[in-house]
């Protein structure tokens, strides 16, 4: 793993290029630990490959890096840069000497109060998600193919295909929040309930069928071939056969789909009535787990009070969030019911119809009874 940040970079991508508010003075070697760290993060969230072709981009001179890398490399080092200044701005604010931990106090400045340190923690945390958000954006609509072709093929992109609830529209259209990085966040509890909720409702067989499908439309997106290859006839040559042999496998593929005799079809009313049950819990189960700081400013309503706290306001005693988590978890309690609804009614529709049993009009009576008369 490379490094994406050194003391030589060019000041148009240095480290106070992306912090504007920072002395200039600041030491990068005094953040390379939590540079480290950071960039870590990031390889999970966005994966290998794609931190290759900025480890790969990083290693040639600023000056030969293309438009379209300039703005790659931005998104990239943006989130690294302010989530290792965020991890050690706390510790940088107290000198470490021999004779133990020393408050700062230079000429000409003074102590910010403990309500300004949480204020300025709390605004780093959410540029730092703003700036995540933004990277993900950017890599999925990007003109940059190789960028955004190895992204679209990549498993942490790819397993958040997997649910009902795949893209930001999706959620949107139940809850806006504007956010891939909220939605990536939320995938443990998208499985959660699926698990508990879904599958036991639509039966394994039904619910199988559905995730199969979702595997089956993920879309492949072709990587672009080097462009110092192309220029060899014998790779065009490749390249060639290869484009016939995949016509040949998709032409075998169509004939193979449309000899079969089913083909499932998703329920879209049902889908939607899922999906909007999985946002409300997702929501609910988020509300004790995540930061706050990832979500909208509304979804928390905090009061202000004239007992003054840190953070000038009313202290929560979790009572806000343990409110919003309650009114999401009945939301998607009261969307399961209809899906339950939903699906008898389906039932009852396919139920085949009820056999009609004959009707004796003469019950206990003998006809050839000596005393039977008509």
């Amino acid at each position: 793993m490379k490094i994406l940040f050194r003391e030589s970079d060019h000041e148009d991508i240095n480290l106070k290029s992306f912090l504007g508010f920072i002395d200039t003075d600041l030491n990068i070697r005094s953040l390379q630990a939590d540079i480290r760290t950071s960039t870590m993060d990031l390889i999970k969230l966005v994966g290998k490959d794609v931190f290759k072709i900025a480890e790969d981009i990083y290693d040639k001179e600023y000056e030969d890096w293309q438009d379209n890398e300039i703005e790659f490399m931005y998104y990239m080092r943006s989130p690294i840069a302010i989530d290792s200044y965020r991890k050690f701005s706390p510790s940088n604010d107290l000198a470490h000497t021999n004779n133990g931990r020393k408050m700062r106090q230079d000429d000409g400045e003074k102590l910010p109060f403990e309500w300004m340190l949480d204020r300025d923690n709390k605004a780093l945390e959410k540029r730092f998600y703003r700036a995540l958000d933004d990277l993900l954006e950017y890599l999925e609509e990007t003109d940059f193919i190789l960028v955004k072709h190895t992204w679209l093929n990549s498993d942490n992109f790819k397993k958040t295909k997997k649910y009902f609830v795949s893209t930001v529209q999706d959620f949107n259209d139940v809850f806006m929040i504007e956010s891939r990085l909220v939605l990536h966040k939320l995938q443990p509890s998208f499985k959660l309930f699926e698990e508990l909720e879904i599958k036991p409702r639509l039966t394994n067989e039904v619910f199988q069928a559905y995730k199969d499908y979702f595997q089956n439309n993920l879309q492949t997106y072709p990587l672009p071939f080097d462009e110092g290859n192309n220029e060899d006839s014998e790779q065009e040559g490749e390249t060639e056969d290869q484009t016939i042999f995949q016509n040949q496998l998709d032409d075998e593929q169509h004939i193979l789909d449309e000899s079969q005799e089913e083909v499932f079809v998703p329920d879209n009313e049902l889908v939607t009535l899922i999906k909007s049950a999985a946002v409300n819990y997702a929501l609910a189960w988020a509300m004790t787990r995540l930061s706050v700081q990832l979500f909208p400013e509304g979804i928390l309503q905090f009061q202000i009070s004239d007992r003054m706290t840190a953070q000038a306001a009313k202290p929560t005693l979790k009572m806000e969030t343990e409110a919003a988590r309650m009114a999401f978890e009945k939301e998607s309690a009261s969307f399961l019911k209809l899906i339950e609804e939903y699906l008898n009614r389906i039932k009852e529709q396919n139920a085949p119809p009820k056999k009609i049993e004959p009707i004796n009009l003469m019950p206990n009576i003998n006809i050839g009874d000596n005393f039977f008369n008509c």
